[in-house]
């Protein structure tokens, strides 16, 4: 009897240990990998097109940076910006320009 004990008491042992190892190693692995994520941030860059034209009104002036400040659409207008009133028309841009975030676009 005492032996069976002994034998089922090892095997619970090692048992426990093992599972203690994977949960530590699980949680090692949880610290590492989120506190990664919480490190990552992102970069914005910003390109505008050199060229643009197309069947629009006054294409010249969707290229190049915008006059008028982000979030104030009240300053746009015929005079600042390309427009289409009426039809189907289609605008295409090209040679995009600008500034780069922190080296990494090209």
């Amino acid at each position: 009897m005492s032996v069976v004990f002994n034998e089922s008491f090892r095997l619970r042992k090692r048992f426990f240990y093992f599972s203690a190892l994977v949960l530590c190693a699980c949680l090692i692995i949880g610290i590492l990998f989120f506190g990664y994520i919480g490190n990552t941030r992102a970069q914005v860059a910003t390109w505008y097109p050199a060229s643009c034209l197309g069947g629009w009104k006054n294409t010249d002036r969707a290229a190049g940076i915008p006059n008028v400040s982000s979030g104030n659409d009240q300053m746009y207008s015929d005079d600042n910006s390309a427009s289409v009133f009426d039809s189907i028309a289609q605008i295409f841009c090209g040679e995009f320009r600008g500034g780069n975030a922190g080296g990494r676009a090209s």
